[in-house]
């Protein structure tokens, strides 16, 4: 990666609309058929910035955004960015509670929300004690005309009313106060008096700038302040599960320098007409920085993909076919495309660039899937990067026609990777084992309001020189290429999304006929990772049991519901199960727990963190020190499942082969 890293003096906003204003006619923006020129993007950020200083967003003011990836998503976050505001991203899907909590923590007194969602959580949320005000959008809204209208007559649900409501604006009613304000609106603060009189404003050159302490000023035509380019832009959610991660500070320079790579990413020379996929979700640094702020600082078009399924993806690439495309996603994204009919028979050599991150690749699906795309005359391969939240997202990566399988690449250029001791500053010769450290410009400035998360991760060395602790173990090669061995923390990813496990285990505890509980990852054939939780019930809950289920104990897989046999007693009747060396003693007679506990984790937990298998132990497994050996558990679940698969195959094999001479 020879393009070095610049240290950016642009907002976020400043960056796209630099790239915009170069080609006003070009289609950047496009979702579920509509296309926005770039143009018109310009006049869309600019009217919701007019829109968000009349319900009273300025300068330093924090506003939420939990949208799935719609195009009212992409106006707000760069609107936000252009008054001087603080964008807060939070998982479109989240619980009320998750975004009750995440408003009190960033002080945020504005949230963007799916309009469905607001109906369903609306009254839980409005009493959020400093939201200010709610815009419930459509996803329906920005669609085609006749998509809506077809939307319409089919009386589908995505069709919402939003009830009327003290603090709630519909998309449309606050995108009208931009119409009200009309041309009597002040200039934003990244406007001048240069800019053109068409109608989308067009820019003509560069804004110039002078600094004065911490603050810069626009020099022409505007006398508001801006936020410094190193001050708080964004805040990402290190992966948490149940509304406490520590929330993460990214400025417009760790965003701008990382999007400013992207060309030497690519490893192909792109034209005009380059598209990107953004299926990745924006709340996450991945989808946020290196999909659509990447793609529209180069001046790509960014197509929208509001909900992943491998049908949907597929469908763009062969509509797309005479466009040069680039997709970027976890593996289940890809295990998914091999999976899909629109595919199996499609030219592929449209596909120029494709990268995988989120979660470790797994090298069968990696040379699967590089067979499937070249089959189809693909060029290009399917290449893996490393990064976290931490440095915004990607930090490393396979380079174009050097990738080195089981590595996670090298180092982007001004990236620093350096191994050391677990916990220490101390740094490993290079192929030594140690914990994964990071420097650049695009470390974050810290965590939001944690300086003893600061203290733990982040650290100088004698020369200076700032680094982040990864809590990833790994390695670096004689050809300075990473190769990333396991986490030291308990992190699960499911498709592709960080989930906590500790956080999943205190909610579980705190429920009633829950002693204690240890959730661990359960592998999965197309989101690499689910969670499994293994429960030790209070006795009241066998108790409870015994009264709902009657019936001998036939479950026979980890997890399994179950029902059990307590005869008269209100003892729960455990077995002995033997795997991997571990012995637990589970029960099926859980039944009524289990479906509480489901239920509840519908409406509490993100839709990844919620456990999709449950085993009833009497006891966990501990350590010589007293802490749960997770470890063994998961091995204890593997080994279970595939001792399952096993018989089940043996079974069939049987059937089978009775089948065959009852024929004969």
């Amino acid at each position: 990666f020879l393009q070095p890293f610049t240290a950016s003096e642009r907002t976020i906003w400043e960056a796209v609309h630099d790239a915009a204003s170069a080609a006003p006619d070009k289609i950047l923006l496009s979702y579920e058929g509509r296309r926005y020129t770039a143009a018109q993007l310009i006049e869309a950020v600019e009217r919701t910035a007019r829109s968000l200083r009349m319900i009273g967003v300025s300068r330093d003011s924090v506003i939420s955004i939990a949208l799935p990836n719609i195009p009212q998503l992409v106006f707000v976050f760069y609107a936000a960015n252009s008054l001087g505001a603080v964008v807060n991203m939070i998982h479109p899907l989240a619980p009320a509670q998750t975004i009750i909590e995440s408003l009190a923590d960033t002080d945020s007194g504005w949230l963007f929300v799916v309009d469905a969602l607001w109906a369903r959580y609306g009254d839980k949320i409005s009493a959020a004690p400093r939201l200010r005000r709610v815009i419930a959008c459509s996803i329906v809204s920005e669609l085609p005309l006749f998509k809506r209208l077809a939307l319409c007559l089919m009386r589908s649900p995505l069709v919402v009313q939003t009830e009327a409501h003290e603090k709630v604006l519909t998309w449309r009613d606050f995108f009208a106060n931009s119409a009200v304000s009309g041309n009597a609106e002040a200039k934003l603060p990244w406007q001048a008096s240069e800019l053109g009189s068409g109608a989308y404003g067009r820019r003509r050159g560069r804004v110039g700038r002078e600094h004065s302490g911490t603050e810069r000023r626009a020099v022409v035509g505007d006398d508001s302040t801006l936020r410094p380019a190193d001050c708080d832009a964004v805040y990402l959610h290190s992966g948490g599960t149940t509304g406490h991660p520590r929330l993460i500070r990214l400025s417009a320079r760790n965003l701008n320098t990382l999007a400013e790579q992207g060309l030497s990413m690519l490893g192909f020379n792109a034209s005009k007409d380059a598209a990107m996929i953004g299926v990745l979700p924006m709340f996450h640094g991945f989808g946020l920085c290196m999909q659509m702020h990447a793609a529209l600082t180069l001046g790509f078009e960014l197509i929208l993909v509001p909900k992943f399924s491998p049908d949907s993806i597929a469908k763009l690439v062969k509509q797309r076919r005479r466009q040069e495309l680039v997709i970027a996603g976890v593996p289940t994204l890809f295990e998914g495309l091999m999976r899909s009919e629109l595919l199996a028979n499609l030219n592929l050599k449209h596909l120029k660039a494709l990268f995988c991150g989120g979660d470790s690749l797994p090298e069968d699906l990696r040379q699967r899937f590089n067979a499937f795309v070249k089959e189809r005359g693909c060029t290009t391969e399917l290449r893996e990067g490393y990064g976290l939240t931490e440095t915004v997202t990607v930090c490393t990566l396979n380079p174009a026609g050097a990738v080195r399988p089981a590595t996670v690449g090298r180092p982007l250029a001004g990236i620093k990777v350096r191994c050391c001791v677990e916990g220490k500053t101390e740094f490993l010769p290079t192929g030594e084992a140690g914990e994964i450290c990071v420097s650049g410009p695009t470390v974050m400035l810290g965590y939001l309001n944690n300086p003893d998360a600061d203290a733990e991760a982040l650290w100088h060395d004698e020369n200076g020189r700032r680094w982040v602790r990864t809590g990833d173990r790994g390695y670096i090669t004689e050809e300075g290429y990473v190769v990333f061995q396991q986490r030291f923390k308990r992190i699960l990813k499911v498709s592709g999304v960080p989930v906590f496990p500790i956080e999943i285990e205190e909610k579980l505890r705190d429920r009633p006929g829950v002693d204690t509980a240890c959730a661990v990852g359960r592998p999965h054939p197309y989101r690499m990772q689910v969670v499994h939780a293994f429960i030790v019930p209070e006795l009241s809950a066998s108790a409870d049991a015994s009264d709902a289920s009657k019936s001998p104990d036939t479950s026979g897989s980890a997890g399994a519901s179950g029902t059990g046999n307590a005869a008269d007693s209100t003892a729960p009747n455990w077995r002995e199960e033997t795997f991997a060396g571990v012995t637990l003693h589970t029960s099926g007679e859980f039944a009524p727990l289990q479906a509480e506990l489901t239920a509840w984790a519908e409406e509490n937990l993100i839709t990844y963190a919620r456990p999709r298998g449950y085993t009833f132990c009497r006891e966990l497994p501990l350590t010589l020190i007293g802490k749960v050996a997770t470890h063994k558990l998961e091995s204890w679940l593997v080994a279970k499942l595939e001792s399952e698969a096993e018989t089940a195959d043996s079974t069939d094999s049987a059937t089978d082969s009775s089948n065959s001479g009852a024929g004969d």
